[in-house]
């Protein structure tokens, strides 16, 4: 576990996550040959923690 914990802001947490799924869809677009039309990104959602300074980011991507 990261020992040196960073503060970030909820709008920093957002803008990471949608930047990794982002990365994740070039990813499948480009590497895979998954068509544009065949991913949906699904809204952030904060996923609650057992430790009260940590905030996990759920981040699902659906190939149809």
């Amino acid at each position: 576990m990261c020992k040196d914990i960073q503060v970030v802001s909820i709008e920093e947490i957002h803008t990471l996550a949608k930047n990794r799924s982002q990365a994740i869809k070039t990813y499948l677009i480009d590497t895979k040959g998954v068509e544009v039309h065949r991913i949906q990104e699904l809204e952030i959602l904060e996923s609650p923690s057992d430790e009260k300074m940590l905030i996990k980011s759920k981040l699902e991507v659906i190939v149809k």
